[in-house]
């Protein structure tokens, strides 16, 4: 097969596929076989001279033969790799342009050269900062070593695409180093994981139900999604089942390739956005150390960013990933005991799963998952723990009924996963509702405007307050409690929505108002709002809103229980 021109040269493709198709029903050892019986006919007929174009590239094969001998140990021994200092000044002349480019995936001191895109169809070109300063051409320089190996992962990897696909489908590598060794039973326990490994739907309904019901059952200060035991029973929704075809949305090395390093890739959608590419990646980065005990890199280059282990002192590293994980996980670097609570593993994971939660039971229209809608609400979160309810509002305003046991699910969210140490709205909001549920009952509950009736009444009476007049805490507290003496007083007489709890006296009533109305000027508007009037008047007042009218429901639920009464029998229910 003779051809012209230059670039990939593929009429040898061309030629073995012809010769396969010759030989219908060759079994592959036999083709290794024939192979090696026409390998040694073609030799023995080429001369003992070869024209230069058909030597072997020397330069590569001595760069090869440095590397293996640079990172191969045998009998004990291994030559010293270069130290970083060199890399750093081979980094500085290359942006300056005056020593050559040098690789943008190692940073080796090999010679290197711009890859054809043909050769590493697969990988998407991942941006580099190993690159001329102010140069016109952006295209990365790949040295010898890791060209080979782009080609041998583009050989031993199945499910691979090529072109203008691969660069659509954001692909992200999960990478998997042991935590403490791996033994030859521990490597072949690890890599039936590896093969079985499948493509999870975080909207399976089963999945989902098991998450919620794990969320729900609560157990005091730790949230019960941090019970590492929970996770480690989630064997059929992370393994598929024996008879269960292998997903095309899962990038791995194929069975035949026998590799020791472990590396696989996830694509979920059909063109996603860069959210929606680390949904699945970043949860499973941090369930597979839990399950496992292995150390996990999530990246979106095919390159291995590690040689060993050791060279990652923590649990989990994301590289690159969205800001929105990030904000959830906590930063890019994890380890799992971490004695902050807030940047470990599992409380990483807690947190990620139930804004996950959050978002399917706000944002989910089936069969659309939205998932690109995750990032507001991971952003609003991570703001403040206010906006858990916020969200279960949301659910409410679009027809979604909410029951008993999920309101008490985004409580513990809110509560537990959600507020940061020094954050103290969850508390002020349950504080608030406590003490006005001393002198005040919504006479419907199912009315948002019922329940949080003392509540509107003193903050519309601080945002009219006229500074001029009532500039001091004292003063404020005193213009709240008016208004609110006067609403209670129209409530006594029939003339205004609500009633009094049953068995508390008049004084004890008017005390529960003026602890009421000290709370809200001292703790909420001057303690978080800093006396602004405007902050007051915006979303956070809204927020606050949320946040107790879900309380004021959840605490009446939990007296109902505790009476052994139903909602309907205290509708209409007055003091005499």
């Amino acid at each position: 097969a003779q051809r012209e021109g230059t670039g990939i040269r593929y009429h040898w493709y061309w030629a073995a596929a012809h010769a396969l198709a010759r030989k219908p029903g060759i079994r592959p050892d036999q083709v290794w076989e024939w192979l090696d019986y026409a390998s040694k006919e073609i030799a023995s007929a080429l001369p003992q001279d070869l024209p230069e174009s058909a030597l072997p590239n020397q330069e590569i094969w001595e760069a090869l033969a440095d590397y293996v001998a640079r990172v191969l140990t045998l009998g004990g021994t291994k030559t010293t790799v270069p130290t970083p200092t060199n890399e750093l000044e081979r980094y500085t002349r290359a942006k300056a342009g005056r020593g050559g480019a040098v690789c943008a995936i190692c940073g080796s001191a090999y010679n290197t050269r711009k890859p054809a895109e043909t050769a590493v169809a697969f990988q998407p070109g991942v941006y580099t900062g190993r690159i001329k300063i102010g140069a016109s051409d952006n295209k990365r320089n790949l040295c010898s070593i890791c060209a080979l190996e782009q080609l041998l992962r583009q050989l031993f990897m199945i499910n691979l695409d090529s072109g203008g696909t691969a660069e659509g489908q954001r692909v992200r590598y999960l990478s998997f180093y042991p935590s403490y060794f791996f033994t030859p039973e521990t490597m072949r326990f690890m890599r039936r994981v590896y093969v079985w490994l499948k493509d999870v739907r975080l909207s399976d309904k089963e999945l989902r139900r098991a998450l919620n019901e794990q969320a729900s059952r609560l157990n005091g200060a730790k949230h019960p999604l941090m019970d590492a035991s929970f996770w480690q029973r989630l064997e059929p929704f992370l393994l598929r089942a024996l008879d269960e075809e292998p997903s095309r949305r899962v990038v791995r090395y194929g069975e035949e390739a026998q590799s020791t390093f472990l590396m696989v890739g996830f694509r979920n959608f059909n063109d996603p956005s860069d959210t929606e590419s680390w949904v699945l990646p970043a949860f499973l980065t941090l369930v597979l150390p839990i399950c496992l005990d292995v150390k996990v890199v999530a990246s979106e280059g095919g390159v291995p960013l590690l040689l060993e282990a050791n060279d990652l002192p923590e649990t989990v590293w994301f590289d690159g990933a969205h800001a929105a994980i990030q904000a959830l996980v906590g930063g890019n670097r994890l380890r799992i005991d971490d004695l902050d609570d807030h940047s470990s593993v599992m409380e990483s994971l807690a947190r990620l799963t139930a804004a996950y939660l959050i978002h399917l039971d706000a944002e989910y229209e089936p069969p659309k998952e939205n998932w690109h809608r995750l990032s507001p609400i991971a952003h609003s979160l991570m703001e403040s723990p206010l906006y858990v309810f916020h969200y279960l509002k949301k659910q409410e305003r679009d027809d979604k009924p909410l029951g008993a046991e999920q309101i008490r699910r985004y409580i513990a969210y809110a509560e537990t996963l959600f507020s940061k140490q020094g954050d103290d709205l969850m508390s002020h909001a349950r504080k608030l509702v406590e003490l006005y549920r001393g002198f005040y009952r919504a006479k419907n509950i199912g009315n948002a405007n019922s329940i949080l009736r003392p509540l509107s009444v003193v903050s519309d009476a601080l945002l009219v307050a006229d500074p001029r007049l009532f500039g001091d805490a004292t003063a404020l507290v005193e213009v709240a409690y008016g208004e609110l003496y006067r609403f209670m007083d129209r409530v006594s007489k029939g003339l205004a929505d609500g009633r009094f709890p049953k068995g508390v006296s008049p004084s004890q009533r008017e005390e529960a108002m003026r602890a009421f109305c000290e709370a809200f000027v001292n703790d909420v508007f001057i303690g978080v709002f800093n006396g602004d009037v405007a902050a007051l008047r915006g979303k956070q007042l809204n927020l606050l809103r949320s946040a107790c009218e879900v309380l004021y429901r959840d605490m009446q639920k939990a007296e109902w229980d505790e009476r052994g009464r139903d909602a309907e029998d205290t509708d209409d229910e007055s003091e005499a």
